[in-house]
């Protein structure tokens, strides 16, 4: 797995994929508010924006990393609350 290494950033693929993010469909990031990862997620919803992709962005208050592994949580049915209101932005 490439990951996001410095080598990996600088490469061609990297970086056509950036080159790229104006051609994303709209986005729909939630976070958890204590997760060690959130950072990259911030970095990339920016991304996106600055690229000129709508994004909609929530993050879940106390919530910890991976709370979709959780089906039944608070956490798990409030990050699926989002999504399917997001998605029914798109149908209407």
């Amino acid at each position: 797995m490439h990951g996001t290494s410095i080598a990996y950033r600088r490469s061609a693929r990297w970086t056509a994929a950036i080159g790229e993010l104006d051609r994303f469909p709209r986005a729909l990031v939630v976070d958890a508010e204590r997760d060690v990862m959130r950072a990259s997620d911030e970095r990339f919803a920016n991304e996106l924006e600055a690229a000129g992709v709508e994004v909609e962005r929530h993050v879940l208050p106390d919530s910890r990393h991976a709370f979709l592994n959780r089906p039944g949580s608070p956490d798990s049915d409030r990050a699926l609350d989002l999504v399917t209101a997001w998605i029914g932005q798109s149908i209407h």
